[in-house]
């Protein structure tokens, strides 16, 4: 079977991206708000959406777009996109039509935009992406620091390193996960606390307090902090209520000043997930000097809102990856599966679970500048969207 791709018009094709998006992605909420969300009402520009079609026929089988990005690069804003996927009908989900697709949206970079990143969900995707231009430039890591114990320590037994049949008989099970846990949960959460934060060393000149919205003083820190920052999205506070003000999901907001003042140096915008808190964006004035205090005083306010774990997600970044590792954060980055035990089914490979683990680039040919190594990236999760 023949297929072409056309550019679709956001508008007037509204219905044919839902229809295509809500057959490939049943998982996705809110499909047409999130359409008109990503392509029509992004405050960095409107998006541009590719529809694969049969030849002939002209049937909508496939999918593929570019949110647009303001990007902050070595002292100046470029125009980017980020790749939105690539959907396919399952019955059409071989290699030439998602070459194709992809083909069109690195083809952009010769339509005004400096380059254009993806966060591949899949190896599938990652090849892919390769394939068709996009450059891996580094790994988008998840580090993890667990503030309550009680739950982790219940659920030790499951971690396939306890799978010793000593431990599988159903009173040491009950004993490990029920008056062993609870007996050793609050010493060792006082334990990690006292060691890792130092409570006594709380900072004299920061203060954090929940901010309710993205006011002016969200693009007064963005003024005075970028040029502090070699590559980063531009965080005004209209993308941050674009960001982060969505139907469908709940973020708090973070911010830290010196005491008695309403100037920001600083926030945090924290996303609930069940137990655990999820760090969704982190932007400072001045980072040198501020990232370890502003990450003391957002573990405490963690903690008082009673999560039990806190996440934090970023590509590049040094400076953090060293401060999350001194605050006794875990990569919890993908590993190779454990050993097949003898008689035993083997244990799941979590390395391509959907879950987003490199940024890849694409840079225009043309561009001035050359790609930047990761580390002088400052990407965290509000960047994936």
């Amino acid at each position: 079977m023949a297929y072409k791709v056309v550019r679709a018009e956001l508008r007037a094709d509204h219905d044919k991206i839902v229809e295509l998006l809500a057959r490939n992605e049943p998982d996705m909420p809110c499909v047409s708000d999130q359409v008109r969300w990503h392509f029509e009402r992004n405050p960095h520009g409107e998006g541009r959406a590719f529809l694969l079609l049969t030849e002939p026929g002209g049937k909508p089988v496939g999918l593929t777009g570019l949110v647009m990005r303001r990007m902050w690069v070595g002292g100046a804003l470029l125009p980017a996109g980020r790749t939105w996927g690539v959907s396919v009908d399952k019955e059409h989900r071989t290699l030439g039509p998602a070459i194709q697709l992809a083909r069109a949206a690195v083809a952009e970079l010769e339509h005004g935009l400096s380059f254009i990143y993806v966060l591949p969900y899949t190896k599938t995707a990652a090849a892919l992406f390769a394939r068709v231009g996009y450059q891996k430039l580094g790994r988008f890591d998840r580090f993890v620091r667990v503030l309550r114990s009680r739950s982790y320590l219940r659920s030790v037994t499951k971690h396939h390193a306890f799978q010793h049949p000593l431990l599988q008989r159903p009173l040491v099970q009950q004993t490990l996960e029920g008056p062993l846990a609870e007996l050793l949960a609050p010493p060792a959460d006082l334990a990690t606390r006292l060691w890792f934060d130092r409570p006594w060393q709380r900072p004299r000149d920061l203060v954090a307090c929940c901010v309710p919205g993205f006011d002016r003083r969200f693009d007064e820190l963005w003024e005075r902090a970028r040029a502090r920052y070699r590559v980063a999205s531009e965080r005004s506070s209209e993308f941050l209520g674009w960001r982060f003000r969505r139907a469908w999901d709940t973020h708090l907001t973070v911010g830290f000043t010196a005491p008695g003042q309403e100037r920001l140096r600083g926030y945090a915008v924290v996303s609930p997930c069940d137990r655990q808190a999820v760090v969704s964006d982190l932007f400072l004035e001045e980072p040198e000097v501020e990232l370890a205090p502003a990450l003391f005083l957002l573990s405490e306010w963690v903690r008082g809102q009673g999560f039990e774990s806190v996440q934090v997600s970023i590509a590049g970044m040094p400076a953090l990856r060293a401060e999350l590792a001194r605050r006794w954060f875990v990569d919890t980055g993908h590993d190779d599966p454990p050993p097949r035990e003898p008689g035993k089914p083997p244990v799941k490979d979590t390395s391509d679970d959907g879950v987003p683990d490199d940024l890849y680039v694409a840079w225009t040919k043309t561009a001035e500048r050359p790609v930047p190594d990761v580390d002088a990236w400052h990407f965290t999760v509000a960047d994936d969207v």
